[in-house]
């Protein structure tokens, strides 16, 4: 895994924007908000975090820098 993808729970509004935006199908719903499921299949592009408003979303790149 390249990437760690986290939801903030308390930030987010259940909106299902970044469902829409990612398009390796990273995030699923539970309880109303936006969960990583897939976080190995992110790209680290960031649309989810742009279409958030509420900034609840955070994408760390976990490479290892040379």
């Amino acid at each position: 895994m390249a990437f760690r993808v986290s939801v903030d729970k308390e930030r987010c509004n259940g909106g299902e924007e970044c469902l829409e935006a990612c398009s390796t199908g990273v995030f699923g719903m539970q309880d109303g908000k936006a969960v990583p499921l897939a976080d190995k299949e992110c790209l680290g592009c960031e649309s989810c975090m742009a279409v958030c408003d509420e900034n609840a979303i955070t994408v760390t790149d976990t490479r290892v820098a040379l």
